[in-house]
Parts: C-alpha cells; structure tokens; sequence
C-alpha cells in the first residue's frame, strides 16, 4: 500500500498481508528520500527500526521485540555497529550518535512507549525534530526543522490531538500554511500562502467540515 502526501509525493509504503502490517514499512521525506523503516509482524514491530538522515547516513537502530524496543545501536567511527545497548523491559535512555560522532537522537521509554522529550538530531549537528511525549501519548510542542535551522513545522498536541494553531514553513523560512484545530479536527480557518508569504487562499472549517473557500486575487 501506497500513501501520498497533498502534493502528490510518496509519503509511505506498506506492506499488509491478511489486512496486517507484515514485512518492512518504509516512510519517506521529500524527493523520495528515505526517512525511516520500520519491520512488522501481524501488526506488531517485530525486527529493526532504522532511522536516517536526509544525506543517506544512518542515524541510529532500534530493535523492537513483540512491539517493545529491547535495544538500540548506531555506526562508530569505525563504521560498524557498536555493540546493542539494551533497553531493559522497555525501560531506559536511547542516545545514540552518527558515525562522525555528532549526537543522531536523545531520549527515554518507559514500558515500552516512548515517554518525556525526544530530539532527533541531524548528521550536521543541528535539530531535527523535537516532539513530547506523555506514555506514548502526544503531549505538547512538536516542531521540525531544516538542516539549516529554520523552523519547518510546529504543532501543539493534547491527549494525541493536534490543538489550537498549527503552522508549516517553507525552506525560505517562510509561512506556508496555518491551520486552526480543535481536539485533532479541522475547526476554522486554514490558511495558504506563498513562498513570499503572502495569503493566497483561505478554507473555512467547521469541527471538520469544509463550509467555505476564499481565494485571495
């Protein structure tokens, strides 16, 4: 199975047999550059994750068992895994760097799920994403940046809900979209503009339902 983002760019694949996740899944960033996979057993992860960055450089490996994270690894200057550090009953910190030494991820589980800030990290040293997480639940600031620093998106979650203004940037640094949410639904207006930043259209939501559309002259 295929998934495309609004643009029209491969967003994932996904392999399902007996309408379960069964075989590598693979999420791509833009350009069709591979951004991360995952490994499934009848819907459950069951082998390596593998995260990268936009350079093709690995970022780190987490080993899931029976859906738990039980280790985690990454390229030392060598280019050789270093030997699994274990995540002991899903319990512990994940730092792990990329082959030139510079930190790839910084983070915690707990019982398995992802709990507390994550940073990943790119091979330049800058951010990359910073997300918190409450028991694997969504819980506060979101934000991607670009390998320049430039803030690329920022949200606000609540109990796994994106919340009140949601925003995307261009690579200019410029804003690209604004969306207005309420408990995770479309509830307002959601705006778009142009890469000088400019309005050029305006849909109006009401609690997910598109009730109106302006296009700006």
């Amino acid at each position: 199975m295929e998934l495309y983002n609004e643009d029209g760019t491969l967003y994932s694949t996904t392999p399902y047999v007996n309408d379960m996740l069964n075989g590598e899944k693979t999420v791509y960033e833009a350009n069709a550059i591979k951004d991360y996979t995952e490994v499934y057993k009848d819907d459950q992860l069951e082998g390596p994750e593998k995260k990268y960055d936009p350079n093709g450089a690995l970022a780190y490996q987490i080993l899931f068992e029976d859906d738990d994270p039980a280790s985690y690894t990454y390229l030392g200057a060598d280019g050789k895994l270093v030997p699994a550090i274990s995540i002991t009953g899903g319990n512990g910190p994940v730092k792990s760097y990329f082959q030139n030494g510079k930190l790839s991820r910084e983070g915690s589980y707990t019982d398995g799920v992802k709990n507390g800030t994550t940073e990943i990290y790119y091979a330049n040293g800058q951010l990359r994403s910073v997300d918190n997480m409450a028991y694997g639940v969504s819980e506060g600031l979101y934000q991607n940046y670009a390998e320049d620093g430039k803030l690329q998106l920022d949200y606000i979650y609540k109990t796994d809900n994106a919340t009140g203004i949601g925003r995307e940037y261009y690579k200019n640094g410029k804003l690209k979209k604004e969306v207005t949410f309420i408990n995770g639904i479309n509830n307002g207006p959601t705006k778009y503009f142009d890469e000088n930043g400019k309005l050029i259209k305006t849909l109006w939501y009401y609690y997910g339902k598109l009730m109106a559309v302006k296009n700006e002259k």
